[in-house]
């Protein structure tokens, strides 16, 4: 299962974020190889940002969100 997480850091040690359209980055976590990549966000606040971040989530194909806001 890819999971991704809204994160402030480029490791699974970072804080979670706060917004999904604010977010810095993203990680995608793979629960079964325990791979971690790490997408760096398109952030453009007031321009469609959340939506953008739920298309890389999509084209990443992840099967979970982790987020504190959408």
């Amino acid at each position: 299962m890819k999971i991704a997480v809204c994160s402030e850091g480029t490791d699974l040690d970072a804080r979670m974020s706060d917004r999904l359209g604010l977010s810095p980055y993203l990680l995608i976590v793979d629960s079964e190889s325990r791979d971690v990549g790490v997408v760096r966000s398109p952030r453009h606040p007031g321009n469609g940002s959340g939506m953008q971040m739920v298309g890389l989530i999509i084209a990443k194909k992840c099967d979970l969100l982790l987020t504190k806001w959408c």
